[in-house]
């Protein structure tokens, strides 16, 4: 679900690039200066958009390796007296 969602988001910011983009040249070769400034910042909200999505996958991959990480520890008790996350 978290990866469809993420690559649903990565290609959209990637098309909002690119129709901003584009929309900007154009704009600001025909003078319009308004339209041109509009697309730069659909371009700046896009880029922004992307690398929120790729540092959020980030972080969540760092919790899991932290949690990961204390959860695997050994505290040399008896197996019954395990908790869950230790049960692997």
């Amino acid at each position: 679900m978290i990866g469809a969602l993420l690559t649903f988001v990565l290609v959209t910011a990637v098309l909002t690039m690119l129709i901003s983009g584009i929309t900007r040249a154009i704009a600001t070769a025909n003078g319009n200066h308004t339209t041109a400034t509009k697309a730069r910042t659909g371009l700046l909200v896009a880029l922004g958009t992307a690398i929120l999505a790729g540092a959020g996958i980030t972080w969540l991959n760092w919790l899991i390796a932290l949690g990961d990480q204390f959860c695997t520890r050994s505290f040399r008790r008896p197996r019954s007296e395990l908790t869950v996350c230790q049960r692997k």
